[in-house]
């Protein structure tokens, strides 16, 4: 596997992400944080939200002595995924010494989702509750599960994990459909960013029938979550679900790699084969003597390895005579080395607008030019808060990862009154109108995955007619906008 990650590499073709993984851990491992950092980083460019990646991110955070980023991630994915044992593990580690409530929360947190066989001591006690709550589960003792999961909720820790297990109870117990749609509202209601009563929300919705509100909420989770770790979990793999998340994910690294990243993966960047040593047979060549290489082979008898060594020795009968003839023998001339010109560049003087230097030639010096006025700084655009222009904020959420876009149709009721007249603005609306009804026709059920969203806004003033599309990179307008009048709708 490291060969074949070698010649992908080296190709230039894209690398999937177990490859990508593979060697991220790898350079964590090596004490490369920093490409470990720039390689994550990359990835997640082109992938956002890929949790594992986050995590690894995170790690090589953490390891190169910088604990607050590394919270601030890893506090992120337990917010995202709150079973997700590794990221609880990593704010247990990074948040002892700044943050230690939250250190222990995490700790209990972990704790708890190994699922240890005996409830733990010096714990938190509503990780302790849910662990006898779990084993009572297991037991299918469906009363005391229930007693002890209450207890965990009663304690209110800052964490969803009570609420998941009361979920869970309340689909063992085979509550009502009802019922339960009722419990996973209220409970994302208050834990409106954790993926499990999402997914789960889904799940019920589609079973009632609500196939459109189910659509939404599975693409916003796949948006969140791109390699499916969280609906793996909850459902198994393959799940129903399966073919709305991604199948190939894979990118091409340009980062160059370190020398304790190739050498952990064994990497061999010297050539092959067997060196010659091989030395020639005449070396030096001076007057009256040879000198020749000796190069015995593996069977070579002593003698003649001595016999070898004795003919240049033998050679030099008169070593003072060799050295003087050598010394007295005809050298070629070298040619006369000439001193090169230099020219010559005087030290200039401050404060002063002329001066002569020590052969008395005298310089000007060139005037400061006087300093550029200084423009006024542009307020900063004011952004348009969605709820202003009345359209739902999950209708105009742009997708993370950039792969289903939402297109917007921007209006502006004044300015084409004024450049079209009533008529034109009446034709021009009504086309407008049949564009979205048509785009939204198109977009509906299963393939708004692929095809995005139209969304219609209209603006009190401010825009000329235009269109925009909004990608993972911002919002892209085609058509003049005056700007004087522009306004800036943010998405994040």
């Amino acid at each position: 596997m490291n060969e074949e990650l070698k010649k992908e590499i080296s190709a230039g073709v894209p690398v999937g992400r177990a490859e990508q993984l593979t060697l991220l851990q790898i350079a964590l491992r090596a004490g490369e944080p920093n490409f470990v950092r720039l390689l994550a980083e990359d990835w997640l460019n082109a992938y956002p939200y890929d949790l594992p990646v986050e995590l690894i991110r995170a790690q090589a955070y953490f390891k190169d002595s910088k604990a607050d980023k590394a919270i601030k991630i890893s506090a992120r994915l337990v917010e995202l995924d709150p079973e997700f044992v590794e990221a609880q593990d990593l704010l247990a580690g990074a948040a002892r010494r700044v943050k230690p409530a939250l250190a222990e929360q995490a700790r209990a947190a972990a704790i708890y989702l190994r699922r240890p066989s005996q409830p733990p001591e010096g714990v938190q006690p509503w990780a302790q509750a849910l662990v006898r709550a779990q084993l009572a589960l297991a037991q299918n003792d469906l009363q005391k599960a229930e007693s002890e999961v209450q207890v965990a909720l009663l304690s209110n820790p800052p964490s969803p994990l009570p609420s998941l297990a009361h979920l869970q109870l309340a689909q063992a117990q085979g509550l009502t459909w009802h019922a339960i749609h009722n419990l996973i509202a209220l409970y994302r209601d208050l834990w409106p960013h954790c993926l499990q009563f999402r997914l789960t929300d889904a799940q019920q919705r589609m079973e009632g029938g609500q196939e459109d509100e189910a659509l939404d909420i599975l693409h916003d989770c796949v948006a969140e979550d791109v390699s499916g770790q969280v609906a793996r979990r909850l459902w198994g793999h393959p799940h129903r679900f399966t073919p709305i998340w991604p199948t190939i994910l894979e990118h091409v690294i340009t980062l160059p790699i370190p020398a304790a990243v190739t050498t952990a993966l064994n990497w061999n960047h010297l050539a092959s084969g067997v060196e010659d040593k091989t030395v020639p047979k005449t070396v030096v060549r001076e007057p009256g003597i040879e000198i020749k290489a000796i190069a015995p082979g593996p069977n070579a008898a002593l003698s003649e390895v001595e016999s070898a060594i004795a003919e240049p020795i033998a050679a030099i009968t008169e070593p003072t005579a060799v050295l003087a003839e050598t010394v007295a023998a005809p050298s070629t001339q070298l040619p006369e080395l000439k001193r090169p010109k230099m020219k010559r560049v005087p030290q200039k003087r401050k404060h002063t607008e002329a001066y002569t230097d020590e052969l008395g030639v005298e310089y000007a010096e060139k005037k400061a030019e006087a300093p550029k006025p200084a423009y006024k700084s542009v307020p900063p655009e004011t952004p348009l808060d969605l709820e202003d222009i009345g359209t739902k904020t999950e209708d105009l959420q742009l997708r993370a990862d950039g792969r289903f876009p939402a297109y917007i149709v921007v209006t502006s009721k004044s300015a084409l009154h004024s450049q079209y007249g009533p008529d034109g603005l009446s034709l021009v609306e009504k086309a407008l109108r049949a564009v979205v009804t048509a785009t939204a026709t198109r977009t509906t059920g299963a393939t708004r995955a692929r095809a995005g969203r139209f969304v219609a806004i209209r603006l009190a003033r401010g825009l000329a007619i235009g269109i925009a599309v909004a990608t993972g990179a911002g919002v892209h307008a085609l058509g003049h906008v005056p700007a004087a009048e522009r306004r800036r709708i943010a998405f994040r």
